[in-house]
């Protein structure tokens, strides 16, 4: 333990990000696994790796002041289509799962930085978009919610980040994916496409939080 809290002293953003992603990797195996898992047994064992992460995070300086949390406000967007009004989500039950107090996105990175990333914000909708749907076009559907939001009244402005929410479109072959680049920096904005579990929330919100 002692030669992990030596080596943790010594790790970079990079490495803590490395370590981030092994942990979602292995909520996501054992999500799978023969027989299943229990909700609650699994956000155990998630807490558990998001502590052990903690030894490679070096300790503030004895004496020194403890920095601010990072603050994240962020707005889900629920999204649906005219060719298909479903409703799949209760605002309720995506504000637990993005800003709950247990079991959330916001408790998930609470542990995981030991109290330094903050994540708060607010769920929108529905809103009904008239947008083809044949083809993967999900920054078009992003631009057209954030156009109706505004016509609603809602300041998208005072979010850092956006999350785009809608029921499952077959023309787009993943869950989850944020606005990233291996030659650029992270955006803003992520979507979700039919799979709304913790495991996706957090991930697709891990590759805006942690800009490289």
């Amino acid at each position: 333990r002692d030669r992990l809290r030596a080596a943790g002293r010594h790790a970079g953003p990079r490495q803590r990000e490395r370590i981030e992603r092994r942990i979602l990797d292995i909520r996501r195996a054992v999500a799978l696994a023969p027989g299943g898992v229990t909700t609650g047994s699994m956000s155990r064992l998630v807490v558990l790796l998001a502590l052990v992460i903690g030894l490679f995070v070096a300790p503030p300086a004895r004496g020194s002041a403890t920095a601010a949390p990072i603050q994240k406000r962020v707005a889900v967007l629920l999204l649906n289509f005219a060719q298909q009004p479903s409703e799949p989500w209760t605002k309720n039950a995506v504000r637990e799962l993005y800003f709950g107090a247990t079991d959330s996105v916001a408790s998930y990175y609470s542990a995981l930085s030991a109290g330094q990333l903050s994540v708060t914000g607010s769920v929108f909708g529905y809103l009904k978009l008239r947008a083809d749907t044949t083809r993967c076009s999900f920054r078009d559907w992003g631009a057209a919610a954030r156009k109706q939001a505004q016509r609603a009244g809602i300041s998208l402005g005072a979010f850092t980040n956006i999350v785009y929410v809608f029921p499952y479109q077959r023309a787009c072959w993943w869950n989850g994916f944020a606005g990233d680049s291996p030659n650029g920096p992270t955006g803003r904005d992520s979507w979700v496409n039919g799979l709304l579990s913790l495991y996706v929330a957090v991930h697709e919100l891990g590759h805006n939080f942690y800009q490289r």
